[in-house]
């Protein structure tokens, strides 16, 4: 398990163009991994990834089962591109251990439509996505300790001209690990929805 950090700026016009787009950030990352050939090529090689922005600067985290080839994000012109094996923080995750998290995630429902298929649907009321939140644990092996929505934001993209948009909420707080194996499965897949998207990594330290 590896995980890179790419630093660049908004005054890159790629960058810039990935940030509007978040498709377009899908694809410029994925680029990394021109290893993995199939359909669900993200999925395959488990990426997961998360963008923040502080004034100009654009900072990239890329989470992946396999080493990326950085010579691909060269397009990106970042000024720090590196990459460290990540695969000994399992040990570290262990039953009872305490971390502190931050999660953009898409909280949300399914609704079924008649004769179509259903519908994804965001979650507008906090009380909502907060149960939301302890339902992901519960299926991957964390409960909540303590936890607080820092922010929510829009994330937009388009694929040719289908043009799409969606809120995600930014989670911060604390977890406690249940079932060592099942997270470590949470972390390597992420959580809910739009994880192409730069959704679902846990950006974790340990405070125990």
């Amino acid at each position: 398990m590896y995980l890179t950090y790419l630093e660049t700026s908004v005054l890159n016009p790629s960058a810039r163009q990935c940030i509007k787009n978040c498709h377009d950030m899908h694809r410029s990352l994925m680029k990394g991994f021109p290893q993995v050939d199939d359909s669900n090529a993200r999925e395959t090689a488990k990426v997961l990834y998360r963008v923040m922005m502080n004034d100009s600067i654009i900072t990239i985290y890329i989470q992946s089962e396999g080493k990326p080839d950085l010579s691909k994000y060269e397009v990106l012109t970042p000024t720090v591109c590196k990459t460290q094996d990540i695969s000994s923080l399992k040990e570290k995750l262990i039953t009872g251990s305490t971390w502190k998290i931050n999660l953009l995630a898409v909280p949300s429902k399914k609704v079924l439509r008649e004769g179509k298929n259903s519908n994804r649907i965001f979650l507008t009321k906090a009380d909502d996505r907060n149960e939301w939140l302890k339902r992901q644990g519960e299926k991957g092996g964390w409960k909540i300790d303590s936890i607080y929505e820092k922010s929510e934001q829009t994330c937009c993209g388009w694929k040719t001209t289908d043009k799409f948009r969606f809120n995600t909420i930014e989670f911060s707080g604390i977890i406690v690990i249940e079932n060592q194996e099942k997270f470590w499965r949470t972390f390597q897949t992420g959580v809910g929805p739009e994880k192409a998207y730069g959704c679902g990594m846990f950006i974790i330290t340990n405070i125990q």
